[in-house]
């Protein structure tokens, strides 16, 4: 019987990615994130493996990953600019033609 679960495969096209259970492991904010006995779906071809959505978007929600990806980039420090006058870098100013 067809499994109603069951879709193409979306990397190699040939197989059928079936439900099963697995362990989701992610670094988060510098933290090792493990889940277990979380839904994915395994290529019986390739392998490909895809997390159940909706499992993924209540883990998101919990760990509050939408408002630290801000902050995240607001709180790398900004390149700095190498400030060379001609004292530094022993070579004498070029005339200007």
């Amino acid at each position: 019987m067809f499994d109603q679960f069951t879709f193409d495969c979306p990397r190699c096209q040939i197989g059928h990615c079936h439900p099963g259970k697995s362990t989701y492991t992610r670094v988060f904010n510098g933290q090792v994130v493990s889940i277990p006995s979380i839904t994915v779906y395994t290529c019986d071809v390739c392998g490909y493996q895809e997390y159940d959505r909706d499992a993924l978007l209540r883990l998101q929600s919990l760990m509050g990953a939408t408002k630290n990806t801000e902050q995240d980039e607001d709180a790398r420090p900004k390149p700095r600019t190498a400030n060379f006058d001609s004292s530094e870098t022993g070579k004498s100013p070029r005339p200007k033609p």
